[in-house]
């Protein structure tokens, strides 16, 4: 038993004074990111997408992450700007990684210059970014489809708009003349164009908004021929009816129910117009 004793206390000392010796661990932050060469597209449409591709390489460190991301704005004041489209990859080794960024389709965006930011990050921690400026321009349609709900499909016209002062909205107008029910239900289908793919536009329970597929109600308050107008800029369209409480315009609040915030009196008179 003494013997086993002295041996645990020879081991238990030899660990110590191994462990003694062993340096504490430190990590190290590398000085620099990686080497990164990025090739862009220069111009692309909303509701389209940018293609990139990328050769990342490090002699010093692994790679980890390749990011690219969409920004509308960079320039966001007492804000960080949020990306509208993101693409990540893992980069296990050294070469070229591809990719591709969604424009999103937005109202009222007017033509200019989008900001993508490309990042590139070892394993410890070095990051190399690039930022690349892209000519996006929203798709200017020959035509759309007006589709109903009972199976009618009708071309709706691009209409020529002068207004003084003109405004950004006047040139996305189009619209379609023919005979309607009092209340017709439809979507617009814009067609494809360049590498933008057919969108359609629905009523998404507020407003007309691009991907959905819930038909908009349009009406006139009477049966017969009248125009029904859309606007692919700020997503405007018409003919329907516009309720007035006290005289204050009501909002659409659901399919069938409108809304508006007005002062009453006890007593006093609701007027709709």
């Amino acid at each position: 038993m003494n013997k086993l004793f002295k041996i645990a206390i020879l081991m238990t000392s030899g660990a110590m004074a191994l462990a003694s010796c062993q340096e504490e661990f430190q990590f190290e932050f590398a000085e620099k990111g990686p080497e990164m060469s990025v090739n862009c597209e220069s111009a692309a449409y909303l509701g389209g997408s940018i293609d990139f591709s990328v050769d990342v390489s490090d002699e010093k460190y692994p790679l980890s992450v390749l990011k690219a991301q969409l920004f509308t704005d960079l320039d966001v004041e007492g804000g960080k700007p949020e990306p509208v489209a993101e693409f990540e990859v893992r980069t296990k080794e050294e070469g070229t990684y591809e990719g591709n960024l969604n424009v999103p389709y937005s109202v009222n965006v007017a033509d200019g210059n989008m900001a993508v930011v490309f990042t590139a990050v070892n394993t410890h921690l070095g990051y190399t970014y690039d930022t690349l400026y892209i000519a996006v321009s929203r798709p200017k349609y020959e035509y759309l489809t007006l589709k109903t709900e009972d199976g009618g499909e009708y071309r709706m016209e691009k209409k020529d708009v002068v207004s003084v002062p003109a405004l950004r909205s006047d040139n996305y107008w189009y619209g379609y003349t023919g005979n309607f029910p009092a209340e017709c239900k439809a979507v617009i289908v814009a067609p494809e164009y360049e590498d933008v793919p057919e969108l359609t536009f629905g009523w998404s329970g507020t407003g007309i908004s691009v991907g959905v597929e819930d038909y908009i109600t349009f009406s006139n308050g009477i049966a017969g021929e009248y125009e029904i107008t859309f606007n692919t800029y700020d997503m405007s369209a018409g003919p329907f009816i516009t309720l007035e409480i006290n005289g204050v315009e009501a909002s659409v609040a659901s399919t069938d129910k409108y809304a508006a915030v007005v002062d009453l009196t006890q007593g006093g008179e609701i007027k709709v117009t």
